[in-house]
């Protein structure tokens, strides 16, 4: 709970991958990397880091989540062209 970090899993039903997800959040502004980064093994996880430490307040680092929750409930959005 005292973290800068979290660890997001991304659920397989969306049908995306931890880098496109976090491709897309970083081209909103949004620290995010993928799993794969991280992964010593090879066999990274569906999972992403979203930094909190980033945030200058506690607005802004709530106006970030709530971007991740909607990208997460709308998965066709991975797919729009970004702007």
């Amino acid at each position: 709970p005292d973290g800068f970090h979290l660890w997001l899993p991304i659920p397989r039903e969306g049908g995306w991958s931890a880098s496109e997800l976090a491709l897309q959040l970083r081209s909103q502004g949004i620290a995010a990397v993928a799993g794969a980064a991280f992964s010593t093994d090879g066999n990274p996880p569906n999972a992403m880091r979203v930094c909190l430490g980033g945030s200058k307040n506690r607005s802004e680092c709530e106006r970030a989540l709530r971007v991740i929750a909607e990208t997460l409930e709308h998965p066709h959005l991975l797919h729009s062209p970004v702007i």
